[in-house]
């Protein structure tokens, strides 16, 4: 095998370092494995207070099964990482396991006899990326016994790709954090019961929660074609595509920047809906105010809802109280209620008088306004 140059290599892996794409670090730790010889290449995480570790971003030829094993065992008696050898672990530069124990003590482990050698694993190499207050991420190879120690040029390769592991570490995590903060204001804009569209400067969707998803869907009124959002007819097209563009900055283009409202007729001949536009700054460099747009669309026919274990914990209704509500809610007059439940009129006017006492109202519009403003109205069921 020729002599490995870190130069080289480093050019070669760096761009798989800062790939973000949807294999991980698969491509890099393959690529890294090839460049050494290595058996085993991973991203691993180690809990030192809690004594646990597992290979956190994948690893290279390693079954499945003996990671498992590792995260469920042999991280607790990783002989690496025992004792005080946690301070020799460097981000600065990498270290070899021959460093922090030797190869005739790693030998006699239960760690080396029954998780290391089975794997045909034995010398083995690393350099921190991450480091908290009690864990660690780190960078780790290993290969078999045949295969030699690690040389100074696999080490400074190592050392090489360390500050760059540090950074790539730092945007994996702050990505992560943005696709969680993502998936909970999505989360959140489902349970509207308006439908909320995100646009653009091009007026191209970029998110569209679960009401709007429907709206759109029925086409009736407002639908989605290849110049963005589209009305029923021409006219309010129009009046969408002016409250949807962005002015220039004279006075007279204030409405325009700052959105409006518009309603749109619908061919089913139902109540129009109602859509409203704003414009959201943007602070990225070079990026013109309102680049984004927030549309809110509401169909007055739409039976508003709320849940019924809902009502029951905001206001302590009994089942039956927060079916009468439910119904309510939904548009029903308290004759039409008791019919659907089977209960006389009498008998749900008792029920409704029982429901202003805990609910704090005394007429049924304000019973509704109250409920449908809260909480009890967002999501379904």
């Amino acid at each position: 095998m020729a002599e490995l140059r870190p130069a080289e290599a480093a050019l070669d892996l760096l761009p798989l370092v800062y790939d973000l794409g949807g294999e991980g670090w698969s491509p890099f730790l393959e690529a890294l494995s090839r460049w050494t010889g290595s058996g085993l290449a991973a991203i691993h995480r180690y809990d030192f207070e809690r004594r646990q570790g597992d290979f956190e971003h994948g690893v290279h030829t390693v079954d499945e099964s003996w990671r498992d094993a590792y995260r469920e065992y042999f991280c607790h008696i990783n002989p690496y990482l025992q004792g005080g050898n946690r301070r020799h672990l460097r981000t600065d530069r990498a270290v070899l396991g021959s460093d922090l124990l030797p190869l005739r003590e790693l030998a006699t482990t239960e760690f080396y006899c029954d998780f290391l050698r089975p794997q045909k694993l034995h010398h083995s190499i690393g350099i921190v990326g991450l480091r908290d207050a009690s864990v660690n991420v780190s960078l780790t190879a290993l290969r078999a016994q045949g295969r030699g120690p690690y040389s100074p040029q696999e080490q400074r390769l190592f050392t090489l790709l360390g500050p760059h592991l540090r950074q790539a570490l730092g945007l994996r995590r702050r990505l992560g954090e943005l696709e969680l903060t993502l998936e909970g204001l999505s989360a959140a804009l489902d349970r509207l019961p308006q439908g909320a569209l995100l646009l653009d400067g091009s007026n191209r969707p970029l998110f569209v929660n679960r009401r709007a998803t429907e709206l759109l869907a029925q086409e009736d009124g407002l639908s989605l074609g290849r110049g963005g959002l589209e009305a029923a007819r021409s006219r309010e097209s129009i009046l969408l595509r002016r409250l949807l563009a962005r002015g220039p900055g004279g006075d007279e283009d204030r409405v325009a920047r700052a959105g409006g409202a518009v309603r749109l007729p619908r061919p089913s001949c139902s109540e129009p809906l109602s859509l409203l536009v704003s414009h959201l700054p943007s602070r990225r460099p070079g990026a013109g105010e309102g680049e984004f747009k927030l549309v809110f669309v509401s169909d007055p026919d739409a039976a508003p809802a709320a849940a019924e274990g809902r009502l029951r914990t905001l206001y302590g209704l009994t089942p039956t109280e927060a079916r009468l509500t439910g119904r309510l809610l939904r548009g029903r007059s308290l004759a039409e209620a008791a019919e659907e439940m089977e209960i006389t009129v009498g008998t749900a006017r008792t029920h409704l008088k029982r429901v202003f006492a805990k609910t704090g109202t005394h007429r049924q519009a304000e019973l509704v306004r109250r409920c449908l403003q809260g909480v009890a109205g967002l999501g379904r069921g």
